[in-house]
C-alpha cells in the first residue's frame, strides 16, 4: 500500500488503477479505496474523520448523473446532492482510470475539495448510479505538523479502517496513507 499516485489500485474489489494522478492537488494523497461493489448500495455512507486540518477530495466519476462520458463534470443533483449541500466544490481537475490495467484511459474522474479543520467528522453519501463509485483523498494542510498515528479514518461496514489497514472483508473501505 502507498499513497495515491499513478498506477494505485482505485477499489478494494477491483484491479482498476488511477492514472493522470501527477500533478493534481491528489497527487500523494492519503486514500481510502472504496468497494466499487457499494455504487448502488442504499443507504450507504462513510463516515471520514478528519484527525488533522487539511482539505478532503471527492473523486468523482465524470458519468454520474449524465447518459454518455464525453468528458463533461458530473451533474451531481441527479444522484449526489449530498455533495453540493455539503459544501463540495469543483475544482477543474480530472484524474483518469484505468479499468483493465493496460496503460488505457477508460474513465475520467472530477475532483470536489472541502476544507475541514481538525478533529472533523464527514459523512458522505451514496452514489446510486452503477457507475464506477467514488473516491475519498485527503491532504493535511502543509503548516500543520503531524502528531496523530493517522490522518483520516473511514467507517464501513460496522467498523473503523485506520491507515494502511486492511479489513477482513473485502468489501470494506480501505485507507492508504499519503507521503
Amino acid at each position: 500500500a502507498g499513497p495515491l499516485v499513478d498506477g494505485a489500485l482505485c477499489f478494494v474489489d477491483r484491479t482498476h488503477i488511477w492514472v493522470e494522478v501527477g500533478g493534481s492537488p491528489v497527487e500523494g494523497a492519503t486514500y481510502i479505496k472504496t468497494s466499487n461493489n457499494d455504487r448502488t448500495a442504499d443507504p450507504y455512507t462513510l463516515d471520514v474523520q478528519a484527525v488533522e486540518a487539511g482539505t478532503l477530495y471527492l473523486l468523482i466519476d465524470n458519468r454520474v448523473g449524465i447518459p454518455s462520458s464525453d468528458g463533461t463534470p458530473p451533474v451531481l443533483e441527479t444522484n449526489m446532492q449530498w455533495v453540493i449541500d455539503q459544501g463540495f466544490v469543483d475544482t477543474g481537475d480530472d484524474i483518469g482510470i484505468d479499468e483493465g490495467a493496460d496503460g488505457s484511459i477508460n474513465q475520467r474522474f472530477s475532483l470536489f475539495s472541502k476544507a475541514l479543520p481538525a478533529n472533523t467528522l464527514e459523512v458522505l453519501g451514496s452514489q446510486l448510479q452503477s457507475l464506477n463509485n467514488y473516491a475519498v483523498a485527503f491532504v493535511a494542510d502543509a503548516n500543520v505538523p503531524s502528531t496523530a498515528s493517522y490522518v483520516i479514518e473511514a467507517t464501513g461496514c460496522a467498523r473503523t479502517a485506520l491507515v494502511g489497514e486492511s479489513l477482513p472483508n473485502n468489501g470494506c473501505p480501505t485507507v492508504v496513507r499519503g507521503a
